[in-house]
């Protein structure tokens, strides 16, 4: 049976501004973090990301409403944004919904890979961040190619599907 956490998390930024659904198999609390295990699902108006693992640090502001300061997802991670046509496999994702920035890790040898069909980028990359402030912006660290590979492509195609 999967455990859903539910937050009604009311940040004023463009990535977490609406509710959050965080979905997982199993989920505890330690008394500082939030530790999800299993298949996790986080659902906003930035997209969907999956993942295998995730840690929520939560600040508590009212009785009754509590605000993500710092999400770390882990384990193929997968990041979609039908909206925006953008799609990304990582193998760490880490969300800043303050700082309206998610920060995307490849921990071995493949790259991160990101790709916005819309606006006909691809970013190949050891790190990639993202921000969206007053624009949006990403960028690429570490051996950074702005064309897929052959293996790459191939790897994304079989994780997602767009037109």
């Amino acid at each position: 049976m999967r455990h859903l956490l539910f937050f009604a998390l009311l940040c004023a930024t463009s990535l977490l501004h609406a509710q959050t659904t965080i979905e997982s198999d199993e989920a505890h609390y330690d008394g500082e973090f939030i530790h999800l295990t299993g298949h996790v699902h986080v659902v906003s108006e930035m997209g969907m990301v999956e993942a295998q693992q995730a840690r929520i640090t939560t600040l508590k502001q009212d009785h009754d409403k509590w605000e993500a300061t710092y999400i770390l997802l882990t384990g193929a991670v997968k990041m979609t944004n039908a909206e925006r046509s953008q799609f990304a496999l990582a193998d760490k994702v880490e969300i800043f919904p303050q700082e309206k920035t998610m920060v995307f890790e490849s921990l071995g040898e493949e790259r991160v890979l990101f790709i916005d069909i819309a606006k006909h980028m691809q970013l190949a990359a050891h790190k990639i961040r993202a921000e969206r402030a007053q624009q949006d912006t990403v960028q690429g660290y570490g051996d950074v190619r702005f064309v897929f590979g052959s293996e790459e492509l191939e790897r994304l195609k079989a994780q997602f599907v767009w037109e």
